[in-house]
Parts: C-alpha cells; sequence; structure tokens
C-alpha cells in the first residue's frame, strides 16, 4: 500500500468523559451488543488513538461518520469533532456524517445546526431493521415503510448534503424506491451492504439486491464494516462480498473505509488494510487509488 494514497471514508471517535457526548450503545452487556464484546473499545477513542492505529498507512484524509451519539442532541457531536480538526495539527477528520432524525418534526432545524460547522458533508440515520432477528435492529422500525418518515426525508435536498444508507439485503427494494424518489441527493452504502451470513442461498439473494440497488446512479459503495457478524471472520471469507460489490457497483462508485475501532474488535488496521490488497491484487494501481481515495 506504500504508494496508495488513503482516504478513510467511515471511521469514528469518542470522548466518554466528556459531559456533552454520551454513546448509551457502548454500555451494553456482552450478549446483548450487536455483535461480539464491547469491553474492548468500551473507552474513549480520540484523535490520537485512531492515528496510532493507523500509523504506517498513507492515510491523507478521513471521514467521520456519526458514532451513534445519544441523539436527543446531535450537534454536539458535531462541534466537537470540528473543533478537533481545527485545533490537532493533522487536521483530521476532514469531513463529517452527522446524526439527523427524519422521523422527527425538527429535522431541518437540525440540518441547518450541523451546516454552520464547515466540515460537514452528509448525514447518516442507520436504518437496519430486522423484525425476524431483533438482536441485528439497529433502528427502533423499518423507516423506509413509514411515509412520514420518507416525505420528512426532502429536507436533506438542497443543502449539498450525502446520505449514509445502512440497511440490510432485504430493505434495498425500499431503498430503491428512496433513492429514485430523492435522485438528487447522493446515497453512500454502508458496510457493503451488511451481509450477515455466507450460505450461498444468502450470498445470492444478497448480490440480486445490490444488483437493483446499484441500477440506481446516486448510489454508491462503501467496502468496510466485513467482520461484523462473522465469528470466524477472515479475509478469504470476506474475498466475495469485496470482488462482488465492485463487480456490481463498477470501480468509480466503491471506496474502501476502516470502520475503526469497531473493526479492531476483529483484526488491526494494517491487517485489514493488507487483506483489501490481496483481495483486489488483480486490480491496476490506478483502479486501487480510485477505491482507496479518489
Amino acid at each position: 500500500m506504500d504508494n496508495i494514497k488513503i482516504v478513510d471514508a467511515h471511521h469514528h471517535l469518542w470522548d466518554l468523559n466528556n459531559k456533552n457526548t454520551k454513546y448509551s450503545w457502548l454500555m451494553v452487556k456482552e450478549g446483548e451488543a450487536f455483535f461480539g464484546d464491547y469491553a474492548a473499545i468500551r473507552k474513549s477513542y480520540l484523535l490520537e488513538d485512531y492515528i496510532e492505529d493507523a500509523k504506517n498507512q498513507n492515510i491523507i484524509k478521513s471521514v467521520h461518520v456519526q458514532a451513534e451519539h445519544d441523539d436527543d442532541k446531535p450537534v454536539n457531536e458535531t462541534a466537537w469533532l470540528q473543533n478537533l480538526a481545527d485545533t490537532h495539527s493533522s487536521k483530521l477528520p476532514n469531513a463529517i456524517v452527522a446524526f439527523a432524525d427524519f422521523s422527527k418534526n425538527n429535522v431541518a432545524e437540525i440540518l441547518d445546526a450541523h451546516q454552520e460547522y464547515k466540515n460537514i458533508r452528509g448525514i447518516r440515520q442507520i436504518l437496519s431493521y430486522n423484525k425476524d432477528e431483533p438482536k441485528y435492529s439497529h433502528a427502533t422500525e423499518d423507516f423506509m415503510k413509514d411515509s412520514s418518515w420518507v416525505e420528512n426525508f426532502k429536507h436533506i435536498r438542497n443543502r449539498n448534503l450525502s446520505f449514509d444508507i445502512q440497511i440490510y439485503k432485504h430493505q434495498m427494494e425500499d431503498a430503491v424506491n428512496l433513492a429514485n424518489k430523492y435522485n438528487d441527493v447522493l446515497f453512500i452504502l454502508n458496510h457493503t451492504g451488511e451481509p450477515c451470513y455466507q450460505s450461498k442461498e444468502y450470498i445470492e439473494n444478497w448480490e440480486q439486491n445490490m444488483t437493483k440497488l446499484a441500477k440506481c446512479e446516486n448510489v454508491v459503495a462503501k467496502i468496510s464494516g466485513l467482520g461484523m457478524f462473522d465469528p470466524n471472520w477472515t479475509i478469504d471469507s470476506t474475498r466475495i462480498f469485496v470482488e462482488k460489490t465492485i463487480e456490481i457497483f463498477g470501480i468509480e462508485r466503491c471506496m474502501w473505509a476502516s470502520n475503526f475501532p469497531v473493526a479492531g474488535l476483529k483484526i488491526s488496521y494494517k491487517d485489514q488494510l493488507d487483506g483489501m490488497l490481496e483481495i483486489m491484487r488483480e486490480l491496476r494501481s490506478s483502479d486501487l487509488q480510485k477505491i482507496f481515495s479518489e
């Protein structure tokens, strides 16, 4: 990776000593956590920690994605991150994807408040919902089936904001409808479409739904988050999801992201990057550069 410039398109920071920020999800007990045991990351993860994890990698910029900060005052997280970027010698994070809840009547006000900060580039509200396996539900309901949520989504328009869309394969048809309704908004699919299982039937269905979503020209994909559901995660078990995502969306519409420190529960920053390069070894250096930074 020495010659490849890297923009990490998705990482998190949190300061558990900051009275203005709170992350209840980090405090859940083992067995109740979304995946694995959060004990190893149940501590402040500051910019210095991220820089240490990513050391010796050619990181030129980074994108901070909202870290599920308790959502009553989401602009607090943005203010904290902007201050970091303005005062730290690294200038990281260079872009901020903030939280806003489109089910709330005040969402336009929240978006306005976020946009007071110069590094704001987009919004994420996690939509992942699985009524059959509640432990996999981040969202409290399937928001894309709520007409008022879909109507409220209009407030993201004309603000030059992208939307990070985090969903499962069974939600992708609704995502197609949303992306078509708001075809002037850039949607960024998070975590490779969150594949949960590795059975042949599951992968085929995931691929079919990813193909439908990729037909929306305003949707691009992040190759990330591939260790979240598989306790036996390896580079080889990940290979098919990486290769298929690139095949479906194309080089121009794919980007790599670390999902650190969450991914650090399973793999080091360096090993993850080395693994991705191994999977993509047949690609030209110019194509690698597109995926990793351009």
